[in-house]
């Protein structure tokens, strides 16, 4: 076999071998999909959720929401759709999504105010769901 059929093949297998190896660590995971929010309305036309958080606790999300004046905390929930016009995401490393949605309001009109935002904050925007 000469040098060059063998570096492929060791390729494949490495490729494969990594593939192989990132889909058993995340199922390996023990902690199932959790999801949860904090809902700022009706003090501001804000509500943030978390999607696709796989740990053993969310009690970071709980203390930040419970810190703030006026919002509430909700496990097991995302925030609702009627009136959001849109909102800003962020993934982390463990691909959890964060989003922060905005609702009609004399701060947030239209679609765009929701763009422009995301824009600032560098984050990516989403459309309600």
């Amino acid at each position: 076999m000469n040098v060059s059929r063998l570096f492929a093949l060791s390729s494949v297998v490495g490729l494969v071998g990594v593939v192989g190896c990132s889909d058993a660590i995340q199922a390996a995971n023990p902690f199932p999909e959790k999801q949860a929010r904090c809902d700022f309305r009706p003090e501001k036309p804000q509500c943030t959720d978390w999607r696709k958080f796989q740990g053993p606790s969310m009690a970071t999300m709980q203390g930040v929401c419970s810190a703030t004046p006026n919002a509430s905390y909700n496990e097991g929930s995302t925030c609702p759709v009627e009136d959001m016009l849109g909102g800003c995401q962020t993934e982390s490393g463990d691909g959890t999504l964060q989003t922060n949605w905005f609702y009609k309001s004399d701060d947030y009109k239209e679609v765009a105010d929701v763009q422009k935002k995301c824009t600032d904050d560098k984050t990516t925007f989403v459309n309600p769901s």
